[in-house]
């Protein structure tokens, strides 16, 4: 696994392809460290495995929420020099952080799904707490998945957090919440 590579040239990306290494792109740490914006469209495509990670020995962030919006934000800075480059969705964010990250690790057989058999580390979220408009709360139910996502991702935090798990163990609830089953 290779960090950042922010300034690869198509050479580089085919040698890392080739290898079958993958990349833990960090994104809040290169905003911080104005170390520039990878191009993550081109290791995609060249098949590379790409995961999100937050290098904090770089960069201030830990919530996982954060680091996949500055991924969002820096594919979307991208796009004022290069116009035909398509903004990175949400949910393609909340991928590389979840089942990318997987099989950036070599571990998709074991971890980044939600598929019986996997390991699991969950955040169970409280959505009412990530609305922008909190006297709208009730129009949550009509929320989709994406909407979900992009809400977690634009709002979340530990602020929201009900309830985590690692392993599918529970290791913290918020005071006042009831036990999950």
């Amino acid at each position: 696994m290779l960090g950042h590579c922010i300034h690869l040239n198509p050479r580089e990306i085919a040698a890392i392809a080739g290898a079958q290494a993958s990349v833990a792109h960090c994104p809040s740490s290169n905003l911080f460290l104005g170390s520039g914006l990878i191009k993550l469209d081109q290791l995609l495509k060249a098949g590379i495995p790409v995961g999100l990670g937050s290098d904090v020995a770089g960069g201030p962030e830990l919530n996982m929420w954060q680091v996949m919006r500055a991924a969002i934000d820096v594919q979307k800075a991208r796009t004022a020099y290069e116009p035909n480059l398509r903004p990175l969705r949400a949910s393609e964010a909340f991928y590389l952080a979840t089942h990318g990250g997987a099989r950036a690790l070599g571990k998709a057989n074991l971890i980044g799904t939600l598929d019986p058999g996997k390991e699991a580390d969950l955040t169970i979220v409280d959505l009412a707490a990530l609305a922008p408009y909190p006297h709208e709360r009730d129009l949550l139910h009509e929320l989709s998945v994406q909407d979900v996502v992009s809400l977690c991702i634009y709002h979340g935090g530990p602020h929201a957090n009900l309830e985590t798990y690692v392993r599918g163990k529970s290791v913290y609830r918020a005071p006042g919440t009831t036990a999950r089953k």
